[in-house]
């Protein structure tokens, strides 16, 4: 299988800080040296990689290349410590990474409205949904739907032990439950549902999906929590 691009980089700056202690070189004098333009370079492309993908997935031949890589990423997060990384984000190094997040969280919020509920939710799912709205706001669509199911199948779960219902492993059954009980209404059960199956999708065939579909997820989750706080 072909090395991705990221991989293919590091693997190069490995056998660049290698070649440079056989000459007596350091790896940080590679980096600040305005003589090693080539280590500076590829430092650079390995960064930008780096903060729009952190912690990216990459593969290696074996054991001690890894280790060598792992201290090749360490030595150059030294170099470019935060302070040096925000000055170089601010004037539009890396791609122009600001102006790009800050672009999507703009088209992101325009359709962000307080959750209004006419009940105290319990803190913990307070937080999930917080939590679920802030993933969606920063494009990060699968962890929102994620804990969107999750606050409805945590209620779910405390609503049927409290009233002495069985738990099975089939969740679609508990929803099933819940409708023929009267916690959930036909509809927000359907929405329960939709969510269910949508969380599996994401979790076993990721894709993307629109940010309004997902931020819909959201404001229906909100619908069900509601149902089953009453």
């Amino acid at each position: 299988m072909r090395d991705d691009y990221l991989t293919r980089k590091i693997r190069k700056l490995v056998k660049l800080f290698r070649r440079s202690r056989k000459q007596g070189f350091s790896p940080q004098t590679l980096l600040r040296a305005g003589d090693f333009k080539e280590a500076q370079d590829l430092g650079r492309e390995i960064l930008d990689c780096l903060l729009w993908n952190p912690g990216s997935l990459v593969s290696l031949r074996n054991f001690r290349e890894m280790k060598e890589a792992e201290q090749a990423i360490e030595i150059l997060w030294e170099y470019w410590d935060p302070d040096k990384v925000f000055i170089e984000l601010l004037e539009g190094e890396f791609g122009g990474l600001f102006g790009y997040l800050a672009d999507r969280y703009a088209d992101r919020a325009r359709f962000l409205r307080p959750t209004f509920t006419l009940l105290r939710p319990k803190s913990e799912v307070r937080m999930y949904l917080n939590q679920a709205m802030q993933a969606w706001a920063h494009g990060l669509d699968i962890s929102s739907v994620i804990l969107c199911w999750s606050v409805i199948e945590n209620l779910l779960r405390e609503k049927l032990s409290e009233n002495g219902s069985q738990l099975s492993s089939d969740r679609g059954k508990w929803i099933r439950t819940a409708r023929e009980r009267g916690w959930l209404e036909t509809e927000t059960s359907r929405s329960a549902d939709r969510i269910r199956t949508l969380r599996n999708e994401m979790v076993h065939k990721p894709r993307k999906f629109a940010p309004r579909r997902v931020y819909a997820v959201i404001m229906e989750t909100k619908e069900v929590v509601e149902r089953l706080l009453q």
